[in-house]
């Protein structure tokens, strides 16, 4: 038995579908201008779905369930690989990383994580999400995750003498900066240092030309965020939880972050502090929509769930963006005519590029999206973070001004532009006992919803394009954003276009 998914093409209705073999659960439908869009997820045997396929094919796709993910595990093996690599070549890791060369350790591996502030004693991270590259020679390097103890305790059990870590990254639940080290011995002490409250704009916002916090830029917007839900967290308090779409089955009330990224995109778009120092969004006054396809249980997305929350999205909540901080290798038609959906709609997805190092990953990839890529600022963060440990070595991938392309982020010719996304801070669901969280992350998923935000603040005040519908509205977007970037004077294929600045934005200012 294998998983399908079963989805009308483009302007055609739903047929029956009994004729499949296996359990079907139709997990959504609505009548859309008097045409009933469904997305049917089966289990069935692959030869009996090919013996019916041809009975379905002119009016329908059907497609083998396609894994999206979010791009961390796939970022912490990239970052492994290239340690690894600069390790075997001797060259030195980055100026300011506490990386050491993996040593077999048959033995368990204990790991301890305190957060420390100056003028006070290390306290034990409760809650910290703890990731272990394990290397093995002739295969490639695998991930594991545990979560501190009370203690801020956690252990590693190699199952054998020709194992070894090839690298830690520890993400607190909240308040300290996400670390990255290798050391020569079987257990680790990592000092995570405490997150300045800066705020409320940070490199990041300054970079793309926001000197000053404006609590009602962008307002009037409406952005769709398809993600691993969101907060709880008092300072996304514009954020509205729209529940879930797993593998089937709607849930109005399961839209809770199960993870911290979902949370994380929103806080970047429209995260609205609550005390002095916290990090805004780029588009405070936007209003959010959030809904959950990624499971509980840490598994990947799927093009059925994301497919019909676009359309959820587009003809229950008239959003006028929709962010996609995520990525599967292999195109999809049934996701890719959600996206022609929505566009034609007059809705723009704005995609992660994808952190896989390798051409621009799906949804970034098809023509009505628009595929950002990740930009670095090599003098942020504390020696040893995980911001520090991204900066590359390669002096191609860094500007006299210290920006750069990590080695993570996707490009091509697909690739429309950058914009930050290693090191922000942003909000993190409330856990573990912190309350009005936040924390780091690094990633392109940070970086589509920051060029969000931009788009937030621009479109809200021009006129040409609010007076503007369906397709011509959409088709408006892409190439405003693209005459506001600013080459980094980096190759195009890794920037694309380059960085949005608002000083380049021509707008037709609202009377």
């Amino acid at each position: 038995m294998a998983h399908f998914i079963i989805a009308p093409k483009q302007n055609t209705p739903a047929n029956n579908l009994k004729s499949i073999s296996g359990k079907i659960s139709e997990f959504w439908s609505k009548k859309t201008n008097g045409n009933k869009q469904s997305v049917i997820h089966i289990e069935a045997d692959p030869q009996a779905v090919e013996q019916h396929k041809s009975e379905l094919s002119g009016t329908h796709h059907i497609e083998a369930v396609i894994p999206h993910t979010n791009g961390q595990k796939e970022l912490l093996q990239n970052m492994a690989e290239e340690h690894l690599k600069r390790s075997k070549e001797n060259s030195p890791v980055v100026q300011h990383a506490t990386i050491a060369a993996p040593v077999p350790s048959p033995a368990p591996v204990m790991v301890v994580v305190d957060g420390i502030a100056e003028n006070t004693p290390p306290v034990p991270l409760y809650g910290s999400t703890v990731s272990a590259v394990i290397v093995e020679a002739g295969h490639l390097p695998d991930t594991v995750t545990a979560i501190t103890n009370q203690n801020g305790q956690v252990s590693f059990t190699l199952d054998n003498s020709g194992m070894s870590i090839g690298m830690i990254m520890t993400d607190p639940a909240g308040n300290y900066w996400s670390m990255a080290t290798s050391s020569n011995e079987t257990s680790y002490q990592i000092d995570c240092p405490l997150i300045a409250n800066d705020g409320p704009y940070g490199w990041w916002q300054q970079l793309m030309g926001l000197s000053s916090y404006d609590a009602t830029r962008g307002k009037g917007m409406k952005v769709g965020v398809i993600d691993t839900g969101v907060g709880p967290n008092p300072c996304l308090q514009n954020v509205i939880d729209l529940g879930s779409l797993i593998n089937g089955v709607y849930d109005p009330t399961g839209g809770g972050d199960v993870d911290i990224h979902g949370s994380i995109v929103c806080g970047l778009i429209a995260a609205q502090p609550q005390q002095n120092g916290q990090y805004g969004g780029t588009a405070s006054g936007a209003t959010i929509f959030s809904i959950r396809v990624f499971p509980s249980d840490g598994g990947d997305a799927n093009q059925g769930d994301v497919a019909q929350a676009i359309r959820m999205m587009v003809d229950e909540h008239q959003v006028d963006l929709i962010n996609l901080s995520l990525a599967s290798k292999i195109p999809s038609k049934i996701e890719e005519e959600a996206i022609n959906y929505a566009y034609n709609k007059g809705v723009v997805c704005v995609c992660a590029s994808g952190n896989t190092g390798t051409p621009v990953s799906y949804p970034a990839a098809y023509p009505e999206a628009i595929s950002v890529g990740a930009l670095g600022l090599n003098t942020w963060g504390p020696a040893g973070s995980v911001t520090q440990v991204l900066i590359p070595t390669d002096p191609t991938r860094i500007n006299p001004a210290g920006y750069y392309i990590p080695m993570f982020s996707n490009f091509g010719s697909k690739l429309d532009c950058v914009a930050p996304a290693v090191g922000l801070i942003s909000t993190f669901p409330d856990k573990y006992g912190i309350n009005q969280a936040y924390g780091d992350l690094a990633g392109t998923s940070l970086a589509s919803p920051m060029v969000v935000g931009f788009l937030c603040g621009q479109l809200a005040i021009d006129e040409q394009y609010q007076k503007l519908t369906g397709a011509a509205r959409a088709a408006y977007v892409k190439p405003a954003l693209v005459a506001a970037c600013t080459s980094l004077g980096l190759p195009a294929e890794l920037q694309g276009a380059g960085v949005p600045k608002i000083e380049n934005t021509s707008i037709n200012p609202l009377p």
